[in-house]
């Protein structure tokens, strides 16, 4: 008896062992979409957990604009703006957006002013006649362009004695323009009611003028925009993903309407170096949009069960950064293999034992068995995308069902519908038929 005692023993540790490979390699082998999280919060040394704005500057030093002022990242640690800049201040706390100027200057703007930080030279200029609620852009020689709520354009100008000189009004109410950029001759604006354009000129001492007469060349209704480097992005009112071309055209490029028709408002959108879109919302995370195998757009949830503001991408990693509510910085990085994880809050406290034995069968039921806690069955489970809805899950324990005790340490595929079962005071088995715990009867 001994002896078979043993084998039992090893079998079960196998057992485990097996299962455990089985869940790491099913979440490292999947190259279509593999890729690793990391959280930074207060624990790490952000000021404030709500991030409202990221940018990064010429150094590639992460801005982070909180709900208590700057912080700055390294890589390594993360610090508040007045370690980095001593004796220099913030006009508020409150950090709307941060723009990189180029060339050691970066833009913060907050709720009690627009300030300019020339990082080279070390100091802060503070124009507070802004409150936070400006649209601004930096056009491709770094000067910082603003439309205020009377619709008027603004361009910094250092022989001012204010900083900025009005070079024109808009002739589209201030609330419905969403973004707006500066190329060359031309002035880009993209509003509720689609893509428009103006023309603008340039004196020679570099102060551009514009009638502020615009001229629609898309009429399609506009849901959210986003400028990001040379490319404008926006998502339609029908649900399209598009980019607009050069000749004011938005292009088509993938229809996510039955995603948005479940989520809130949309917060940000960012597309990778690889081609895919990460489009956030202001209460329900993140949404990865990109190529499946087979050429298609396919979209898939990151799993994060918070409010999103913003997104930043690095333009020479494979790299985004995710400015949550309350929860801090989420780095996402693509990688060929990764481990994703989850605590034990992410199952609503069913669990709080040790977890021993782990199995995915070929239903899509994830089976945990602890130590202590019985055995919770989550249904639909995809390993690839893991649910937001994990803690879901049925828990059988031996109260509630035909489970011999709470501690349970193996699985074992059968032949038959069922699943082995081996606990600590003997063998159950599932079975799929009705859905019910039984016990197993042998005789030795």
């Amino acid at each position: 008896m001994r002896t078979n005692e043993t084998t039992i023993i090893m079998n079960s540790h196998i057992l485990k062992v097996r299962a455990l490979l089985v869940w790491i390699f099913t979440f490292a082998m999947f190259p279509a979409f593999s890729y690793n999280m990391r959280q930074s919060s207060n624990i790490d040394g952000l000021s404030n957990s709500a991030i409202l704005s990221l940018c990064r500057d010429d150094n590639g030093f992460l801005w982070i604009g909180t709900c208590d002022g700057v912080n700055i990242a390294d890589g390594t640690s993360i610090n508040p703006f007045t370690s980095i800049f001593p004796g220099q201040t913030i006009s508020g706390n409150i950090i709307e957006k941060i723009v990189n100027g180029g060339n050691g200057i970066m833009w913060v703007l907050t709720n009690h002013g627009l300030d300019l930080v020339d990082t080279n030279a070390r100091t802060v200029s503070t124009y507070s006649r802004f409150n936070g609620q400006e649209s601004v852009c930096v056009d491709e020689n770094g000067i910082m362009f603003i439309i205020d709520e009377n619709s008027q354009l603004l361009q910094h100008d250092k022989k001012n004695d204010s900083g900025f000189s009005v070079v024109g009004k808009i002739d589209i109410p201030f609330e419905k323009i969403k973004k707006f950029v500066i190329r060359g001759n031309s002035l880009w604006i993209i509003s509720d009611n689609g893509i428009h354009t103006c023309k603008v000129t340039t004196s020679k001492d570099g102060i551009k003028a514009t009638d502020g007469k615009t001229t629609i060349t898309d009429k399609y209704p506009v849901r959210f925009a986003k400028v990001q480097d040379k490319q404008i992005f926006i998502i339609d009112n029908e649900g399209f993903v598009c980019e607009i071309m050069p000749d004011g055209k938005s292009k088509k490029i993938t229809d996510i309407s039955e995603e948005l028709s479940k989520r809130g408002k949309i917060s940000d959108i960012v597309k990778d170096n690889q081609g895919n879109f990460f489009i956030s919302f202001s209460t329900d995370g993140v949404l990865w949009v990109g190529l499946d195998e087979t050429g298609q757009f396919q979209a898939a949830d990151l799993g994060l069960q918070v409010g999103v503001f913003c997104l930043e991408q690095s333009p020479d990693q494979d790299v985004i950064w995710i400015g949550s509510d309350c929860q801090g910085v989420y780095t996402y990085w693509d990688d060929s293999y990764s481990i994703r994880s989850f605590d034990f809050n992410a199952f609503n406290n069913k669990i709080s034992h040790p977890i021993r034995a782990i199995h995915l069968d070929k239903y899509k039921n994830l089976w945990l068995g602890t130590k202590g806690d019985g055995l919770l069955k989550i249904a639909d489970f995809n390993e690839y995308y893991p649910p937001s809805s994990i803690g879901n899950g049925n828990l059988f324990t031996s109260s509630n069902s035909g489970l011999l005790h709470n501690s349970v340490f193996a699985f074992s595929n059968s032949s038959r519908p069922i699943l082995w079962i081996a606990t600590e005071e003997g063998l159950n088995y599932y079975n799929y038929n009705d859905g019910k715990l039984h016990k197993a009867d042998i005789n030795l």
